[in-house]
């Protein structure tokens, strides 16, 4: 099953009616998945920072705290507004679907993707695209 949260208000329901195990795959955007923390106390993520620098540290946030909802999910597609979108998953245990880059405490965010790890679970982070003029954003979403 894939959840499409489309509103905070609704973005707890599967886990308030008892059918959050059966969610597979979700694809919240970061106040979204903000709410879904907090409704099953897996602890508090922050809101989306103002300055590129405190990304990094927003991504290994995520990356930790949504570690529990893997138990039953296969990954999470948060998106990030501006700041593009990451895909939480399952690592590999064979070592075929490494990370598409180390990282390390001082991450520096980039045009490229970023991956970050931690025990069983990685995060791939992939930027928005830089564009030099925005027609309109009508049903663009996130």
């Amino acid at each position: 099953v894939w959840y499409e949260p489309t509103d905070i208000q609704k973005a707890t329901k599967p886990w308030m009616d008892g059918r959050g195990q059966k969610v597979t795959f979700a694809s919240p955007n970061l106040n979204e998945l903000r709410s879904i923390c907090s409704h099953l106390s897996l602890g508090e993520v922050r809101s989306m920072p103002s300055r590129a620098e405190e990304l990094p540290e927003l991504l290994i946030q995520l990356l930790i705290t949504t570690q529990p909802l893997l138990r039953t999910m296969k990954a999470l597609m948060v998106t990030l507004g501006a700041s593009g979108f990451v895909i939480v998953r399952h690592a590999s245990l064979d070592g075929i679907d490494e990370p598409l880059l180390p990282v390390s405490p001082g991450l520096q965010v980039s045009d490229r993707s970023a991956t970050l790890t931690a025990e069983d679970v990685v995060a791939l982070h992939f930027p928005a695209p830089q564009t030099a003029h925005i027609v309109s954003v009508s049903g663009a979403g996130d």
